[in-house]
């Protein structure tokens, strides 16, 4: 199974991870986490994890869709906060790509990075496939999307 990958470091000496769903039970303590932000049903091992705030924000990830926005803030900032304050938070959904990196994008967002470097940093260390859904990324982005571009790929 893999383990979560470095999204970003702060200078707090936080970090900021992301995942699918299947990764080691061990992780959370070797890396340090204190937060998991879950965008899919959570691995089952984290009920028992001691000391981890467990934040949820699952939604669909087709294209056009976006999560609920005041759930989102209120998840984004925790996770955000507890990176700034030199914790280590995890980002996951069921594969890895479009929910998660969104989320983590947002994170990243409420730590000071622009849309644009947040998407930049995230393709630098993962696949160029983690963020498709060209609705998710735009907005990440701060681009709004038109309602003839729905559903459009690239």
């Amino acid at each position: 199974m893999p383990n979560p990958s470095l999204v970003y470091a702060h200078p707090s000496g936080g970090r900021l991870y992301l995942s699918g769903r299947h990764f080691e039970a061990t992780a959370i303590d070797t890396l340090g986490v204190t937060a998991v932000l879950s965008a899919a049903e959570p691995p089952s091992f984290l009920a028992g994890a001691e000391g981890v705030e467990r934040l949820e924000c699952r939604f669909d990830d087709r294209d056009g869709v976006r999560p609920d926005s005041a759930l989102t803030r209120t998840a984004v900032r925790s996770v955000a906060a507890h990176v700034a304050a030199g914790g280590g938070a995890l980002v996951h959904c069921a594969g890895g790509h479009n929910r998660s990196p969104y989320l983590a994008g947002l994170v990243l967002r409420e730590l000071g990075l622009t849309g644009e470097e947040a998407v930049s940093l995230m393709l630098e260390r993962h696949s160029r496939d983690i963020l498709t859904n060209d609705s998710l990324a735009r907005a990440l982005m701060g681009r709004a999307v038109r309602p003839a571009e729905r559903g459009r790929r690239r």
